[in-house]
This record gives structure tokens, C-alpha cells and sequence, in this order.
């Protein structure tokens, strides 16, 4: 089954006409951090254990803001498959959009 995700590209949009031309979508808040021992569980492992790392970097945020930033990784990594669409607002209150064709 066809999914649509979005997939937001840095704040407002800042990063989407370089994912457009480069065509890829990417996520990252973690750095060097080896994110491949947390993948292959499903998303609420993924988060439960990625939870704190985000934390420890970001701790003026909140346990809101990390759930939804590693659920967005876990999507990116795992939740996006060949054939789903994916929508990307850009600057200007406008949308990209496009079909997954690889990984």
C-alpha cells in the first residue's frame, strides 16, 4: 500500500530545493551517532532508545520534541518505502512532492 509521508527539509523549508536537485530527502540531529544498533525493532523501539540521545544533545528541549524528531529518523530510515509519496514545504508556503524510487 501507497503511504504519504511529509518530510520537512530543515526549518521553513531552508533545505528542499537541495533535496529536490540532489533527490533525496534527509534527516539528521544526531551527529556521528551510530543509529545502526536501534534499527530493525519498529519505530517505538527506535525512539524509546533514541529518546535520551537527542535529550542528552538537545536538553533545552522537550520529551515531545525528541519523540517526534526520532519518529521522523525512524520514518526516513525505515517507515519510507519504494512507491510512497512524500510532500516537502518549502520557503514561501509551497509544496514539493514526489514518488520514492530507491533507497
Amino acid at each position: 500500500m501507497t503511504t504519504a509521508w511529509v518530510v520537512r527539509q530543515g526549518t521553513r523549508g531552508r533545505n528542499a530545493e537541495e533535496m529536490l536537485q540532489s533527490g533525496y530527502i534527509g534527516v539528521d540531529f544526531i551527529g556521528d551517532y551510530d543509529i545502526k544498533p536501534h534499527l530493525g525493532s519498529g519505530a517505538e523501539a527506535f525512539r524509546r532508545a533514541m529518546n535520551s540521545v537527542f535529550l542528552d544533545m538537545y536538553p533545552d528541549k522537550s520529551k515531545i520534541s525528541a519523540g517526534l524528531s526520532t519518529g521522523n529518523h525512524w520514518a526516513a530510515c525505515e517507515g519510507i518505502s519504494e512507491g510512497d509519496l512524500v510532500l516537502a514545504p518549502k520557503p514561501g508556503r509551497t509544496y514539493q512532492y514526489g514518488a520514492v524510487s530507491g533507497g
